[in-house]
């Protein structure tokens, strides 16, 4: 099976896909993509997917084990409330939007399109707007004006990071070793200044496999000097 990332290119187009009948979607997942993707990549047996009863059940076992659930248009709250939640510092959440479409490469759904989306991917949506009424009460229970002004703290720290990297955005055709991603040519990436001493800027904007490698590396480095350890004391 090839795993070209311009296979997924026909499924990209909302509007044509949500307005097709259920049997012309594709019947089995692409590579691991397919239908009520959260809820799939989260346990749900694929078979189980449309099943209200089983649904309702996984999102109690999931609200029952995570005590945080982000939401990605409050992605900036998120960060704040996952920072008070780990006692974690504005440094210690900050970031660049990475791995996202371009703004040229998004869609703007009208209102039919969405119902249809909405009535297909049902399951998902039950999953979705469970977490955003519960993200919205917590956001409630901090304080509205405190994590707005949090956020504001968060986009300085963003903003003053960015401009020390000298990032250009640049879509993914255009990027190449580290910061490269797989997938569509269109998602965002950062083209970095390699000058720069700060290590946060080729770290912040390497693609999540490549930094996935690395964390792999330091792992396995780090369990080689605890067998070598554990050798000498044998």
């Amino acid at each position: 099976m090839s795993s070209n990332p311009d296979r997924f290119l026909k499924f990209l187009f909302l509007e044509e896909f949500a307005h097709k009948t259920d049997r012309d979607k594709p019947g089995n997942r692409i590579l691991g993509i397919g239908k009520n993707q959260m809820l799939y990549d989260l346990g749900l047996e694929e078979k189980y997917l449309d099943n209200e009863e089983e649904v309702v059940m996984k999102i109690k076992q999931i609200d029952k084990h995570f005590d945080l659930v982000m939401i990605a248009e409050f992605f900036s709250e998120s960060m704040v409330l996952l920072k008070h939640k780990l006692c974690w510092t504005t440094a210690d959440v900050k970031s660049f939007h990475l791995n996202g479409r371009m703004e040229n490469g998004k869609s703007k759904l009208d209102t039919e399109t969405k119902k249809l989306l909405a009535k297909y991917l049902k399951s998902d949506y039950m999953l979705y707007n469970h977490f955003r009424k519960k993200f919205i009460e917590k956001m409630y229970s901090f304080g509205f004006e405190k994590i707005e002004k949090e956020v504001e703290e968060l986009n300085k720290h963003n903003k003053y990071l960015a401009d020390i990297c000298s990032l250009r955005a640049a879509p993914n055709a255009l990027l190449r070793g580290d910061q490269r991603w797989y997938g569509p040519s269109f998602l965002v990436g950062y083209q970095v200044n390699k000058t720069t001493e700060n290590a946060d800027c080729a770290l912040m904007t390497m693609s999540g496999l490549k930094y996935i490698e690395r964390i792999r590396e330091k792992q396995r480095q780090e369990a080689e000097k605890l067998l070598r350890k554990a050798k000498r004391h044998i």
